[in-house]
């Protein structure tokens, strides 16, 4: 079948999309257990993967969902990482094979401008498409830079030697619950955490610390940055969250402990009328 034919073809697929859901290849609809489902990611506003093309053929701005036969796709996709001025795209071809029955979600994220793009079995939670960062940085060399930490499962070890348990440790949770409201530790004791902490927990070891947080409030071109240090004693076995906003100019940042819910540094900002 020609090219234009194809594309006509999925042109009119894409104006029988419902719920989301579009039919990428020919012919009638089939039952769900005789296709696969490859699903685009949301979930994470600072992580968004969308699939862009499937076979070289692209899907539409609006796509969401996409039914494919099975056997082997290239799926095109891009991932969008941040927002507002850290806001970094990259787009990446990765090779599926696709069971019938089958639904997967594609994931990504660009770390030092480059994107990394897998795809998961929704089923398995198995990777079976790509690779995952967290999965390819183990068998990549360690940076000479005592500056940068390197994430590893979505935690960033701020401290020398070996890892300990959680329970000798402490742990900074960043704060993304709010777009508009982002806080994140960007310092410890005067130290980088590195690029990208802002999606990373942070453990500490117990004692008295230094920590910078880097706070950003609104969107776009109506986006304010700012930082504070306070002043946080950690306990071991505990577990903190950041709290940040910026009003008026001026950044407040403070450090909540998770189980009694106390401000344990810094100081939450009276809103006044």
């Amino acid at each position: 079948m020609k090219l234009s034919s194809i594309i006509m073809s999925l042109f009119v697929t894409m104006l029988l999309v419902s719920c989301g859901t579009m039919q990428t290849y020919e012919g009638p609809k089939l039952p769900p257990d005789e296709v696969a489902v490859v699903k685009s990611n949301f979930g994470n506003v600072f992580n968004i993967a969308t699939v862009l093309a499937i076979d070289g053929i692209e899907l539409g701005s609006q796509q969401i969902n996409s039914e494919i036969l099975p056997g082997v796709h290239t799926v095109k996709v891009r991932v969008t990482t941040g927002v507002g001025i850290r806001n970094y795209i990259g787009v990446k071809t990765v090779t599926l094979t696709a069971n019938k029955g089958h639904t997967y979600i594609v994931d990504g994220v660009v770390k030092e401008g480059e994107p990394w793009v897998w795809i998961m079995d929704e089923g398995t939670s198995q990777t079976v498409a790509g690779k995952k960062y967290t999965e390819a940085i183990q068998t990549i060399e360690e940076p000479h830079e005592s500056t940068s930490h390197k994430s590893v499962d979505g935690i960033i070890q701020a401290y020398e030697g070996k890892r300990l348990t959680t329970e000798e440790v402490a742990t900074i949770k960043p704060n993304y619950g709010s777009v508009l409201d982002i806080a994140y530790v960007d310092e410890i004791d005067g130290e980088k955490i590195g690029t990208f902490q802002v999606y990373n927990d942070v453990e500490i070891l117990p004692g008295e610390h230094l920590v910078k947080v880097s706070v950003q409030t609104g969107l776009g071109m109506s986006q304010y940055r700012g930082s504070k240090t306070v002043i946080l004693y950690a306990e071991a076995g505990h577990t903190y969250k950041l709290h940040g906003q910026i009003r008026k100019g001026e950044p407040s940042a403070w450090i909540v402990d998770e189980v009694s819910n106390a401000i344990v540094a810094g100081e939450k900002p009276i809103i006044t009328q």
